[in-house]
């Protein structure tokens, strides 16, 4: 029972954080519980996960310049979703960004910025770019630091519970 509910309690915070760097990047507030755009980025991530290992990555990169995805078995075979999932991320997020700056709707967001800010030699898919590794960067670190935060308190409950309680006897 409590295993189930700190899933959820992970679940919930990876959700929210994830959300809130979602809207920093592209002023996009989810309201919904699996927005498209979250459920194709932790689509990608899973894919990644799955596929990228230490002993995999100097094979993998010799065979995607190489070979196409097809003639691949287990986690070679979700390269294809992977480059597929990739083009939609970086080009879906920003173009709706794009045309709500058009139109005059937009929210404040670094994508807003850089549309608001640039000039006729900017290069859009250097915007593109910058924004989507801004997003992965913020969710990878993120999401790293609340599940590092949550184990130091997992495994260290018996120090923090012997600390807590010196401090409510001071």
């Amino acid at each position: 029972m409590y295993s189930r509910h700190a899933n959820e309690l992970v679940i919930n915070l990876l959700d929210v954080t994830t959300s809130l760097i979602t809207a920093v990047t592209y002023g996009h507030t989810s309201r919904e519980k699996r927005d498209s755009f979250l459920a194709r980025a932790n689509e990608l991530n899973d894919i990644g996960q799955h596929i990228i290992s230490p002993d995999l990555y100097v094979p993998m990169v010799i065979a995607v310049e190489k070979l196409p995805t097809w003639c691949f078995r287990g986690a070679f075979a979700l390269m294809g979703r992977s480059r597929e999932l990739s083009r939609q991320l970086l080009n879906e997020p920003f173009n709706e960004v794009k045309a709500q700056v058009a139109s005059g709707t937009a929210s404040r967001s670094l994508v807003t910025d850089f549309l608001s800010q640039a000039d006729d030699s900017a290069d859009e898919d250097t915007m593109k770019a910058v924004a989507l590794t801004g997003y992965v960067a913020g969710t990878d670190t993120t999401t790293s630091v609340l599940q590092t935060f949550l184990l130091a308190m997992v495994l260290a409950y018996k120090y923090i519970h012997e600390r807590i309680v010196l401090l409510s006897i001071q």
